[in-house]
C-alpha cells in the first residue's frame, strides 16, 4: 500500500535459552560430579555453559502493516460498494429465483417474474429510485470524509475507483436484465440510469 507511505522496522531483544536447555541436560546426565572439587565438577560446567544469550534481530514491519491495511481497505470497500447497492442487489437474488423456478417448471420466465409483487415494473422503479437515492446522499459525504480522513487524492482514488466499478457493473446488470426480461414500456417505467447518469451521481 505505496500510497500510505507505510515504512519502518524494530529491533526485537530476546534471550536463547537453548544453551541452557543443554547445559541442564548435561548436568542431569553428571549428576554424580556434581559435588567434585575439580574443574569438571558439573556445576560450574552449567555455569559457565548454560547462560542464555542474548539476541538481537531487524524485522522490517511493513509486510505486516501493509497486510492488515490491505483487508482493512477491502471490508471499507465491500461495505460501501454493498451498502449503495444492496436494493438492486436484493431485487436481482429475489428475481434470479423466480426465474430458476419457471425454467425448471416449464412456465415462461419473463410472464412469471411479471406476475411476482416484488417485481411489478412500479415496484423495480421503487429500487431504482432507492438507489439512486442513496447514491446521492452517501456517495459526496463518503467522499468527504475520505478527504478529510485521508488528505491524499491518490488513496482517496485507489479506495473509491472499486466502489465506483461496482456500482456501474451493478446498474449494468440491472439493465441487461431488465431490457431482457420487461417489455419496451416496462422498461420506460422502471428507467434504470445511464451509464452517463450513474457517473454523474458518483461525482461530488
Amino acid at each position: 500500500m505505496g500510497a500510505f507511505k507505510v515504512e519502518f522496522s524494530i529491533t526485537e531483544i530476546g534471550l536463547d535459552f537453548s544453551r541452557t536447555r543443554n547445559a541442564a541436560y548435561e548436568l542431569l546426565k553428571k549428576r554424580s560430579k556434581i559435588f567434585s572439587l575439580g574443574s569438571n565438577n558439573s556445576f560450574l560446567e552449567f555455569f559457565l555453559q548454560g547462560a542464555p544469550e542474548l539476541t538481537a534481530n531487524q524485522v522490517d514491519s511493513r509486510k505486516e502493516v501493509d497486510a492488515h491495511l490491505k483487508r482493512a481497505c477491502e471490508q471499507y470497500i465491500n461495505h460501501i460498494s454493498s451498502e449503495l447497492i444492496n436494493p438492486i442487489k436484493d431485487f436481482l437474488s429475489k428475481a434470479e429465483v423466480v426465474l430458476e423456478v419457471a425454467t425448471k417448471s416449464g412456465n415462461a420466465a419473463d410472464v412469471l417474474l411479471r406476475q411476482q409483487p416484488f417485481a411489478e415494473p412500479a415496484k423495480v422503479h421503487e429500487v431504482v429510485t432507492n438507489t439512486n437515492r442513496l447514491l446521492r446522499n452517501k456517495v459526496p459525504a463518503m467522499l468527504k470524509s475520505m478527504t478529510l480522513y485521508l488528505a491524499n487524492e491518490d488513496t482517496e482514488h485507489i479506495l473509491f475507483r472499486p466502489i465506483k466499478a461496482t456500482v456501474t457493473q451493478t446498474f449494468s446488470g440491472l439493465e441487461q436484465f431488465v431490457t431482457k426480461n420487461y417489455s419496451p414500456e416496462d422498461q420506460q417505467i422502471i428507467a434504470v440510469p445511464t451509464p452517463e447518469q450513474v457517473s454523474l451521481m458518483l461525482t461530488k
